[in-house]
């Protein structure tokens, strides 16, 4: 509850959604684990800039193959505000987090229903492995995008790359994201995650 209180969303539609994705993930394998959900971490190399300096990393920083070594390490979610599970605080406005979050595949997850989680304030996107998943240009208190067959097709078992960008125009500033793997043939499990998404788009529309 207090991550709805962090937003301006209309709360009933959100907690709805929130809580019906539990559900969802108490069946499926975290990953990376959705911090809201889990109330765990995420921890991934980061690069940070105002907006107004013009900064940014390498026009090629969400490759599979971009050397990340000399960027920072942070753990997430990035949240402005003080809530306890939230592991960094975002505490200037007009600047922008460029995260890549290394995790490690098996050949059993690759066969599975992947399903991308995120919350971010303002725009955002997403890259897995250098294919774009998601791309908007204002906040999105919850989303959640089933992986294309083209996303699919660029993991591996072994070591990946999620490549998240979010950039704070004002007011709030939020990422937060993860990655579950669960089985494809639950067709009740599929009918609940697009109710989820339904739900959600409703609430960020209002």
């Amino acid at each position: 509850m207090k991550f709805l209180r962090s937003f301006n969303a209309k709360r009933s539609l959100t907690l709805a959604a929130l809580l019906l994705t539990m559900c969802v993930t108490a069946m499926s394998k975290a990953i990376i684990p959705f911090g809201v959900l889990e109330q765990k971490p995420w921890e991934a190399k980061f690069y940070y800039a105002t907006n107004a300096s013009g900064d940014a990393p390498a026009d090629d920083w969400y490759a599979a193959e971009f050397d990340d070594y000399e960027w920072g390490t942070i753990t997430g979610p990035i949240v402005s505000g003080t809530l306890s599970y939230y592991n960094t605080t975002w505490d200037l406005a007009n600047t922008t987090y460029w995260v890549r979050c290394h995790f490690t595949m098996t050949a059993e997850d690759l066969t599975k229903f992947l399903s991308f989680y995120i919350a971010n304030d303002d725009t955002g996107e997403a890259y897995i492995n250098g294919v774009q998943i998601y791309n908007v240009t204002s906040a999105a208190n919850y989303n959640i995008i089933r992986l294309s067959d083209e996303a699919k097709a660029a993991l591996k078992a072994g070591d990946n790359v999620l490549a998240v960008k979010v950039r704070d125009n004002g007011g709030n500033r939020y990422m937060d994201f993860g990655l579950y793997a669960s089985d494809f043939n639950d067709a009740a499990q599929r009918r609940a995650i697009k109710k989820a998404q339904q739900m959600s788009q409703m609430a960020t529309a209002r």
